[in-house]
């Protein structure tokens, strides 16, 4: 007969109680917690602007700095998990853009043009993401979460199509981080200038580009390439991300955390 005193058995199904702050006790939670930070951080940037430090970042995601260091390490680790972030909705867009279709040119420039109209949506975070360049030791550029996938995933690319032309595919790797810094440069360029339309400036940007690429005998840019090419290039940017967002003293030497106030 049962009493008042009786405790009920807890339902299996419910999810287990913790308390606020405290790491969940599973992998998948603790990865659902993180990506609820994660988008705090990025909403708190937004708020802030590019000079948010840390601790301001960590305040308006609703969480203690040491939390945030537990689930990103530090402002490397938590740059390269928002540029993660991002470069899935941009990812899909350039995608989208690519199947569209077009002339080699006009292919490249609908690829620029969605960077760029990214950047001008998100001047706040592209400016934040930016700003750790500034932070890193000698690495410099190469060691910026955004340059590093990039530069990865357009090598995948380049690859594909020099060697669908049948041409000397050896220079993918360079011409790839190359064109990562030149894209950057010229935008922060435009961002303060604004001496031309979107439009002009990235066709420029691709003819430019296509002139590299063509001098070295590719005529054409094709479908089945490029798609051919999007699981190099999903994987070598996840290689990237992963091994930035590493503890810092398991990462690639060059790395380094850079200012976290």
């Amino acid at each position: 007969m049962a009493t008042g005193n009786s405790t009920q058995a807890p339902d299996p199904a419910a999810p287990p109680r913790r308390r606020p702050g405290r790491p969940v006790g599973s992998t998948a939670g603790r990865s659902v917690r993180r990506e609820e930070y994660l988008e705090g951080i990025i909403g708190a940037i937004r708020r802030i602007g590019p000079d948010a430090t840390l601790a301001e970042l960590a305040a308006g995601a609703g969480m203690s700095k040491p939390v945030l260091y537990d689930h990103f390490t530090d402002r490397l680790g938590l740059t390269a998990a928002v540029v993660g972030k991002l470069t899935e909705t941009v990812a899909a867009d350039a995608l989208l853009a690519v199947m569209s279709g077009g002339e080699p040119e006009e292919l490249l420039a609908k690829v620029f043009d969605v960077f760029v109209s990214f950047v001008e949506r998100e001047p706040q975070i592209y400016g934040w993401v930016i700003r750790v360049a500034g932070d890193l030791p000698a690495g410099g550029l190469s060691e910026l979460p955004m340059a590093t996938e990039a530069g990865a995933h357009l090598s995948k690319l380049i690859g594909s199509v020099l060697r669908a032309a049948g041409v000397d595919s050896g220079g993918a790797e360079p011409w790839a981080f190359g064109t990562v810094g030149f894209a950057l440069a010229a935008t922060d360029w435009w961002l303060n200038r604004r001496s031309m339309s979107r439009q002009d400036f990235v066709n420029y940007l691709a003819k430019f580009v296509w002139g590299g690429l063509s001098s070295s005998g590719v005529e054409k840019i094709d479908m089945v390439t490029l798609l051919g090419a999007i699981p190099a290039m999903v994987d070598a940017g996840r290689e990237v991300m992963e091994s930035i967002e590493r503890p810092a003293g398991e990462r690639p030497a060059g790395g380094g955390e850079g200012r976290d106030a």
